[in-house]
């Protein structure tokens, strides 16, 4: 998700929230549950946001760590080979 979704969903969090104040027909404890209600609601989005985010940045370091230790063996074997062929290049049929 984009940081610029989560910009619109806190905008119309509150015109909806300022909206509802205006034209409310509940009472004050009333309205007062129905705004501790939408935060939660808004926390549990956030959060679960937070923790997507956090999992799809997890799942890229794994790939990227993946990725670098495959590069890291090629980058191994090549060097053997390469010492290989020196030690051939040096001191041939040995």
């Amino acid at each position: 998700m984009e940081s610029r979704d989560c910009v619109f969903f806190l905008l119309g969090a509150c015109v909806g929230a300022g909206a509802a104040i205006l034209w409310t027909p509940a009472s004050g404890p009333e309205t007062r549950r129905f705004f501790r209600a939408k935060a939660k609601e808004g926390e549990e989005y956030i959060k679960d946001r937070a923790n997507e985010a956090v999992d799809a940045a997890r799942r890229q370091g794994e790939e990227v760590r993946a990725s670098v230790m495959r590069r890291a063996e090629g980058v191994r074997e090549a060097v053997q080979v390469g010492k290989q062929a020196y030690r051939e290049a040096v001191a041939p049929g040995t």
